[in-house]
């Protein structure tokens, strides 16, 4: 691990970075020399194509700075007695092997993913191509892909169009579930009870306020029926919402409407756990790796030919390794931005006009120097380009962001213009994203922070949609 960074000075890190070595150096003995010490672990180091090495380096820091499970530090939290895996009998090893990984082994290996799963973009195009076996039906559970999925425009939308059988669950109409043969409605969170412990520090508890309007249904009612119509009644045997809520929360010797008194149970405060025998399945001291240390050379990743040690490596796309690309594609792309996408939720809440009046727009981060040398003013519509295709959005002109970069938002749709796309491709960052020759080895992640694109004049916004506010103010 000495060998691998040795060459890492601040000074040649800088170049990489674009930051100032002596920033670099103060941040750096900023967090070794705080104890304790935390670094925010969040969706962007998730979301390129070197996403497993990025995650490795900060547990690395966190590891050997003796952070790891101390109050203020990097915390394991636990809710013991909590019940996440609930469903019985539903598994089946036949089954699972018939799981399309797209070659990525965090699909496929439950040691390396709590909870494998398809890869999604390998899915849509069996779909479409029938390999490596015909997919006929598709129920879709709250999601929009084709505003959320990269490269829609592609396998998605050819995916959509050829099913033969699709049902959809959603609380309203977007322009996937335009799509479904069956569309059943849901009701919102505030119809149903519910507990949760997605947020880790603790388990969450929601009451229904009203019943499910109209006819909308839950979640947990749609899948009950679904299995007991289907002959599987003892995969889902809870009568009610509270019954289930009641079983997950058993072991913890309390029941629901006990939790509803404060809605929340906060994780056990013990520090340290890796002392105490509380991290390993066999209840002895240590982690849970197969050396019960905390392994700095991640030992079963060698069974998959992965890179034990994170090692740094260039953007698939960049001028050190795409030279020729980087001169048609000269600016970087950061997609996703959620400061772009406020007041929204990924691509909720369009609909909701009051929510519209505040981001009526999808707009564009542009340096006013780069936006100058394009003839772009303030507020004018611009494309959007990489080798993937285009999408225009409105320029905000802002030295809050670097003369080398920009930054869009994703999964924007105009529910105003005609169905069954209702503008999803017009203006949507994921029409730009490659989702299979850019990926991380391991986990198949795309590359949504560090795209090369370009930035070019458009003659206005998409058909049907007018421009009522057409310059933003200079910030």
């Amino acid at each position: 691990m000495k060998e691998q960074v040795s060459g890492w000075t601040p000074e040649k890190t800088a170049e990489v970075t674009w930051i100032d070595p002596k920033k670099i150096r103060q941040a750096a003995l900023l967090y070794a020399n705080s104890k304790p010490a935390s670094i925010e672990w969040g969706v962007a180091m998730s979301q390129c194509t070197r996403s497993i090495a990025t995650n490795l380096s900060i547990l690395h820091l966190k590891a050997i700075s003796g952070n790891l499970d101390v109050k203020g530090g990097q915390p394991f939290w636990q809710v013991p007695g909590y019940k996440k895996s609930w469903v019985k009998g539903i598994s089946d090893p036949e089954q699972e092997a018939k799981r399309i990984t797209g070659g990525y082994c965090f699909s496929a290996a439950p040691e390396l993913s709590f909870d494998p799963s398809a890869h999604q973009p390998a899915v849509w195009k069996a779909i479409v191509t029938g390999e490596p076996y015909p997919i006929k039906a598709l129920f879709g559970t709250h999601s929009n892909p084709l505003a959320t999925h990269e490269w829609p425009q592609g396998y998605v939308r050819q995916a959509l169009e050829k099913l033969d059988f699709i049902v959809w669950t959603e609380i309203t109409m977007t322009p996937s579930s335009e799509f479904a043969d069956i569309l059943l409605p849901v009701c919102t969170p505030f119809e149903r009870d519910w507990v949760t412990d997605t947020y880790e520090v603790g388990v969450f508890a929601g009451q229904k306020i009203v019943e499910p309007m109209w006819e909308s249904r839950s979640d947990f009612y749609i899948y009950r029926e679904l299995c007991h119509r289907m002959g599987r009644p003892e995969i889902w045997p809870w009568a009610t919402e509270e019954d289930f809520c009641n079983e997950c929360l058993k072991d913890m010797g309390i029941t629901f409407r006990q939790l509803t008194d404060t809605c929340y149970r906060p994780a056990s405060d013990i520090w340290k756990k890796y002392e105490k025998g509380l991290l390993r399945p066999d209840k002895k001291p240590g982690f849970a790796t197969p050396s019960g240390k905390t392994e700095l050379w991640v030992s079963f990743f060698e069974r998959y030919h992965l890179d034990p040690l994170p090692t740094f490596k260039m953007p698939i796309q960049c001028e050190e390794k795409t030279p020729e690309m980087a001169k048609e594609y000269p600016l970087i792309l950061i997609t996703g931005s959620r400061e772009l996408n406020y007041p929204y939720f990924h691509s909720q809440y369009h609909f909701i006009p009051w929510l519209r009046e505040l981001q009526r727009y999808p707009t564009m981060l542009i340096h006013p120097d780069t936006a100058a040398g394009l003839l772009i003013q303030n507020g004018d519509w611009a494309w959007v380009e990489t080798r993937m295709g285009r999408s225009r959005f409105k320029a905000d002109l802002t030295k809050r962001i670097s003369p080398r970069m920009i930054s869009i938002p994703h999964a924007w749709w105009y529910p105003e213009l005609p169905g069954p796309y209702h503008g999803v491709f017009e203006s949507n960052a994921n029409m730009l994203i490659d989702p299979f020759t850019e990926t991380d080895p391991a986990t198949g992640t795309t590359e949504l922070r560090g795209l090369l694109c370009k930035v070019y004049r458009a003659e206005g916004p998409p058909d049907g949609v007018i421009d009522e506010r057409p310059i933003f103010k200079n910030n």
